[in-house]
């Protein structure tokens, strides 16, 4: 059980050093081709991503999944992410998806 906890942390945790490659090559185009290397190589080789992935804590799946809203966002994906913030932040007594 604890493997299990630990390797969702560590799948995070690389999937984090993809997600902020495909981010800086999405914000910044004037970036040389080797800055998201640069990045990747940086958030790889962070004290945070290397102490915390193989651990048990949520801290690295929040930050993956706070990299992918960002990706989403500057792919010009708003409408999933929107909807399912709105969706997210309704009481469970009015989730329903007729209801407004």
């Amino acid at each position: 059980m604890e493997v299990a906890a630990r390797l969702a942390g560590l799948i995070a945790g690389v999937l984090s050093v993809a997600l902020v490659w495909r981010l800086v090559g999405s914000i910044a185009r004037s970036v040389p081709p080797y800055g998201k290397n640069v990045a990747a190589m940086a958030m790889a080789l962070s004290p945070f991503a290397i102490l915390f992935s193989p651990t048990a804590f949520l801290d690295p799946l929040m930050v993956t999944f706070v990299l992918a809203s960002l990706v989403a966002v500057m792919r010009r994906r708003y409408v999933g992410l929107v909807c399912g913030w709105d969706w997210l932040r309704r009481p469970k007594s009015r989730r329903s998806s007729f209801s407004r």
